[in-house]
């Protein structure tokens, strides 16, 4: 058996232990009548703000929020790949 069919394999098995562990977990809470806290927020993380708040990409005709240096995340992405194709 190749390295890609072993790959699959694992997905799948770790797919199914995924599901059956989520819908356990439901039917657990839903038979206790407890829930899942929320996820509580490190201390001094950034909260995001509405898009609205937020400056937009620089990119020309680009009206997503910038996330980082001043760039959307699609072309923040596009950038550093760039940068790294440069590098090699």
């Amino acid at each position: 058996m190749d390295a890609e069919a072993k790959k699959r394999i694992y997905r799948l098995l770790i797919d199914k232990i995924e599901d059956q562990v989520a819908r356990r977990l439901g039917e657990e809470l839903k038979r206790t009548g407890l829930s899942l806290p929320r996820p509580a927020q490190a201390p001094g993380a950034k909260t995001l703000s509405p898009a609205a708040d937020q400056a937009s990409c620089s990119e020309p005709s680009c009206d997503r929020p910038a996330r980082a240096k001043g760039l959307c995340s699609m072309h923040y992405q596009r950038q550093r790949y760039q940068d790294k194709k440069q590098t090699l």
